[in-house]
């Protein structure tokens, strides 16, 4: 159960780390957006506090929200946050998601 709770404590501390970074870059492409744009709504929606984009990404780990749907608010704010957003994706889900797997 300790490892358990370790490899919980891992997963929030990296899904906190990618949110910092992300919401920043968020609340940047919002402020500077041009009145009418399309992403916008969907940047606040899944971006709109720390809390919410780590739901957010929890949620596209988890199944809860396409993560292509994600990926592509990220691509229109800048080709280099996809990436990390899909290195997010692939570490938290091949590494720490089979870890906790496998302690079951």
């Amino acid at each position: 159960s300790m490892m358990l709770m370790w490899a919980v404590v891992v997963l929030t501390i990296v899904t906190f780390l990618f949110s910092v970074v992300f919401v920043s870059s968020a609340s940047q492409y919002i402020s500077d957006a041009s009145v009418g744009d399309e992403y916008v709504d969907g940047m606040k929606t899944y971006f709109g506090s720390l809390f919410m984009t780590m739901v957010t990404l929890f949620m596209a780990v988890t199944g809860g929200v396409d993560w292509w749907d994600i990926l592509r608010l990220f691509i229109e704010i800048h080709s280099a946050y996809g990436f990390l957003f899909m290195l997010f994706v692939v570490i938290t889900v091949l590494a720490v998601l089979n870890v906790i797997n496998a302690i079951f």
